[in-house]
């Protein structure tokens, strides 16, 4: 930080000598002139040594923040959890409530709300595994804040009915407090538990803005 304010003190002195020389050039030279080029040249360093330390000490505090949190295990977010029990007559837009809770480092799943709440801004990676109940067709839908990001289909009522699954990984970027579900779309709907339906997340890297926003 020093060696960045004297390498700019140099630059403005020079532009100042400079400066004083040509008007001393010009038939017209004025002392009180030069004094006022030599005031204007001494305040934009002063305001260009300001504008850097405030940005230096901005980043500063940033990394420092970052540190104590890696050191405190803070930056850490990662939940699993899975579904014990049958989901029976899911209502339209219900959330699934995966009530055994695994792993839940950084608090980031809401067992009550059935939702990843995100503790901190950034990027993250979601996993799920969902299981048909017997017989029936399931629909569900990744949603963002209650809003649909992608739809999911279970196939279970085929010939002579069956179970099955269906798995799938994406990843979101979330401002600090966003909500992250799997929900059902159609009414009276059901879905197997038996740890046979788990969701996943974690945190891929922490970042106050979301980088594919252009502007």
């Amino acid at each position: 930080m020093k060696s960045l304010q004297d390498v700019m003190k140099k630059y403005m002195q020079r532009n100042k000598q400079s400066q004083i020389v040509r008007l001393k050039t010009n038939a017209y030279y004025d002392k009180d002139e030069a004094n006022l080029i030599g005031d204007t040249v001494e305040r934009g360093f002063n305001k260009s040594a300001s504008a850097i330390t405030v940005s230096l000490n901005r980043r500063d505090s940033v990394r420092k923040n970052q540190e104590d949190r890696r050191h405190a295990g803070k930056d850490i977010v990662a939940f699993f959890a899975a579904l014990t029990s049958n989901a029976l007559n899911l209502g339209v837009g219900q959330n699934i409530r995966f009530d055994h809770v695994i792993t839940n480092h950084g608090s980031a799943y809401n067992v009550h709300a059935g939702a990843c709440i995100a503790p901190v801004s950034g990027t993250y990676v979601f996993m799920y595994t969902l299981m048909s109940f017997f017989d029936h067709n399931g629909h569900f839908q990744v949603a963002h804040n209650g809003n649909m990001v992608c739809k999911l289909f279970v196939v279970g009522n085929v010939a002579g009915g069956t179970w099955a699954t269906s798995a799938g990984s994406f990843v979101l970027y979330l401002e600090k407090g966003d909500t992250v579900s799997i929900q059902n779309v159609d009414p009276g709907e059901y879905l197997s538990g038996g740890h046979y339906s788990f969701f996943s997340g974690f945190l891929l890297k922490e970042m106050e803005h979301d980088p594919s926003v252009v502007g």
